[in-house]
């Protein structure tokens, strides 16, 4: 597909290459290259040879392991986002990436990133928090499987994922959220850490008791207190 490009990019703020200036827009622009992927599509997988950092441009990602049972998802990318960054520090992927929905990545080759980040020294400081944070979540992750029920982990993931793809936490005095959580039930297992009849058996209950309306394969919050009071957060 043509390139995009990265001067008029509308996620370009949403990355942590927004404050670098246009000469280094410029030079980014012309070193990456953009892949389109169908749903479903593999981008990379654990165990392969890195071939550069990723910025998700359009679509919606999932970065996910294989266990020796079933596959575990991580987390979510959204438009603006950097993924594949754990290269930077190991000669392979430790997970998988792959496209939930029709999606558009940008890729630049890790010398290129790495001339970019020396080049705005700053850069490696938001690098750096954007690192933190993941391994934050994910700690907070393994908290929430070791210790909570798996109620309470599906109210929880609910509001996790709802706050991923618009990033915002839905509104508490809103009769419904008119935003929707459109995800596989397997998917949605996945990053609980359940089973899908387990997801389907409880959002059938979120449903019954309010807190949920579910169309399709869409869910749309109605309840943000109670999902709350139930996920203990």
């Amino acid at each position: 597909m043509t390139n995009p490009n990265c001067e008029q990019c509308d996620v370009l703020n949403k990355s942590i290459f927004g404050a670098i200036e246009l000469c280094s827009i410029k030079y980014l622009s012309d070193k990456k290259g953009c892949l389109s992927y169908k749903k479903g599509m593999s981008i990379f997988c654990s165990g392969t040879n890195p071939s550069g950092i990723y910025c998700l441009y359009k679509g919606k990602v999932k970065i996910h392991i294989f266990g020796s049972i079933k596959e575990h998802i991580i987390r979510f990318v959204m438009p603006g986002h950097l993924f594949g960054l754990g290269t930077l520090f190991t000669n392979h992927f430790y997970c998988c990436a792959t496209a939930i929905e029709d999606s558009t990545v940008c890729k630049i080759r890790k010398e290129d990133f790495i001339s970019i980040l020396n080049s705005y020294p700053s850069l490696s400081l938001q690098l750096m928090t954007v690192l933190g944070q993941q391994t934050e979540y994910s700690n907070n992750k393994i908290i929430a499987i070791a210790e909570k029920s798996v109620r309470e982990r599906l109210a929880e993931g609910l509001l996790s994922v709802y706050n991923t793809f618009y990033d915002e936490f839905p509104d508490s005095n809103a009769d419904i959220s008119d935003k929707e959580i459109s995800l596989s039930r397997g998917d949605i297992a996945n990053f609980i850490n359940t089973s899908t009849e387990s997801v389907i058996r409880l959002l059938s209950e979120f449903k019954k008791d309010g807190y949920i309306i579910i169309k399709g394969r869409s869910i749309f919050i109605k309840n943000t207190k109670e999902l709350m009071k139930i996920a203990g957060i």
